[in-house]
């Protein structure tokens, strides 16, 4: 962090920071380096309206112990699928999970087949159960739960499954299917698009997708999670030549990629008191240090209902109090050295007063700050590879994001819809 920003964050207003991310809104006191950085922001993110005040669905026997979050999700995304895919014969629900999407479908709309495929075979288990403890039983030959791990070979085993599903319901013969899901982490969204363009009789594409940092790498070598060279990512041809033909290369890397998973900035927030960020930047800054603390043969695990607190002292014993060091090949638990405590007091000196988490603060404001740019270029990249393959195969369609869930609740709030027009 350039000398300049660290100055600036250790002396920011608790408004200030609290407006900082916002770029389009305008703060007092900004010296010229960090005013500039504001303004290139401005310029390349686009103009958002407020967040969505959505209703938080309530909880029943159905769904009892899922976070509200999960269930904010579940109940908004199904309704929307419901609005949109009324002439889909069948729903294919990559990564179903527990099967709560599914089960939230067809308490819309009772005539749907629905194929829930998942890579976990506990989770499929369980959502078989689900389905028969929760659901009318005539439910139980609506829905398909199967074990399948989803690549970009998949098309013949969903054919197939979905087929199977339809004959066993009074032998439909299956014309329009839709491909759906709820947190399609990593890969699994751009498969999804792949799988849409690929399979004549699905027309409808309603897919959200998270966790871009966890995107698979062309290489398992150390050097290629510092380097453009993600299966998936760039994903366009418009995206992968605007990087070959730079001569200073963007850093579409994997620290990019999860700052394209940070929380948005509407969970930051306008509200928080100075309380609330000294807490939080203090809770960041101990993890760091014993993060930094650790030998590469070590792990360090957060104690259970050791609560951290601003008001207490940067220590070692308190270092000690809220973490456990671990053998990161025997998980079993290793005693805090002197070793540990000279490098402790060697880093204190770095960020004496409270500065380290006056300073981890200030990074999260940043990365709430930069979340929507790198966010932005994930999604857009697909929208065009999307339109470019589209034109290549000949197949109009319509695409575009929505944001469907208020992402005070659910950072990962856009949702992939596609149509096939013809």
């Amino acid at each position: 962090m350039p000398l300049e920003f660290k100055n600036y964050f250790l002396r920011i207003s608790n408004d200030n920071l609290n407006s900082f991310p916002f770029v389009h809104e305008d703060i007092e006191d900004c010296p010229p380096l960090v005013m500039n950085f504001r303004q290139k922001l401005r310029q390349l993110t686009p103009k958002t309206l407020n967040h969505l005040k959505q209703p938080i669905a309530k909880k029943t026997k159905n769904n009892k112990g899922v976070s509200q979050k999960k269930m904010h999700e579940v109940h908004l995304l199904a309704a929307h699928i419901f609005n949109h895919c009324r002439n889909s014969q069948l729903l294919v629900d990559l990564g179903a999970g527990l099967g709560y999407l599914s089960e939230a479908l067809l308490e819309l709309n009772p005539d749907y087949l629905i194929v829930g495929l998942e890579a976990a075979e506990d989770r499929v288990e369980k959502a078989r159960q689900r389905c028969i403890q929760h659901l009318p039983p005539a439910a139980s030959s609506s829905i398909a739960y199967h074990q399948h791990f989803i690549d970009g070979d998949s098309s013949g085993y969903i054919e197939s499954q979905a087929s199977e599903l339809a004959r066993k319901n009074n032998g439909q013969d299956l014309q329009k299917m839709s491909i759906i899901g709820l947190h399609a982490c990593a890969d699994l969204s751009v498969t999804a698009m792949k799988l849409f363009l690929e399979m004549p009789r699905v027309h409808c594409l309603h897919i959200m997708p998270c966790c871009y940092h966890k995107l698979e790498l062309q290489s398992s070598s150390p050097e290629a999670s510092d380097s453009h060279l993600f299966v998936n990512f760039p994903l366009s041809c418009v995206l992968r030549r605007s990087v070959e033909t730079r001569s200073q290369k963007p850093i579409l890397n994997r620290p990019f990629l999860r700052l394209a998973c940070q929380q948005t900035k509407a969970h930051w927030g306008q509200e928080y008191t100075e309380k609330k960020h000294a807490d939080h930047g203090y809770q960041m800054y101990i993890r760091a240090l014993a993060e930094l603390l650790r030998q590469p043969e070590e792990t360090v695990k957060p104690i259970r209902n050791a609560a951290s607190s601003s008001e207490n002292p940067i220590t070692f014993s308190e270092v000690k109090r809220l973490y456990q060091l671990e053998s990161s090949e025997g998980g079993f638990n290793v005693d805090w050295r002197l070793s540990h405590e000279e490098t402790f007091l060697q880093l204190s000196e770095k960020f004496p007063e409270y500065q380290g988490p006056r300073l981890a603060e200030a990074l999260t404001c940043l990365q709430a700050s930069l979340q929507n740019l790198c966010e932005n270029l994930v999604l857009l990249d697909r929208l065009c590879f999307l339109e470019e393959k589209s034109v290549k195969q000949g197949i109009p369609l319509s695409a575009r994001y929505e944001s469907i869930f208020d992402d005070k609740v659910s950072s990962r709030c856009h949702v992939l819809i596609a149509e096939k027009l013809s």
